[in-house]
């Protein structure tokens, strides 16, 4: 799902896939691990650029934020504006805990 930001920049929303293990997130594709870190399209990982939690519009909010709903910006410099959908642990991506 493409979001346009209030400076008219393309986001993409982005469920993550649930994968169990691997040493390396597979390029392209976002997941969530056994630990539950998010791993970007881009090569992201929590402990090179990190993830942000951030509003459907993109912008950047503390975890304590009363709007913020589990949604995370891919920080890393080069990343073509991917937020990555933690909200719904019920779906068929079952007990996503992203981080």
């Amino acid at each position: 799902m493409l979001v346009i930001d209030p400076d008219g920049r393309k986001l993409q929303l982005v469920k993550p896939i649930r994968v169990t293990s691997g040493p390396i997130p597979t390029r392209g594709v976002v997941t969530v691990d056994q630990y539950d870190d998010i791993n970007c399209a881009c090569g992201n990982i929590p402990s090179y650029a990190g993830f942000q939690p951030c509003l459907l519009d993109g912008s950047l909010v503390e975890p304590d934020h009363p709007e913020w709903n589990g949604l995370y910006w891919c920080a890393a410099v080069g990343c073509p504006g991917v937020i990555v959908d933690c909200r719904d642990p019920d779906d068929v991506q079952a007990d996503i805990a992203c981080r």
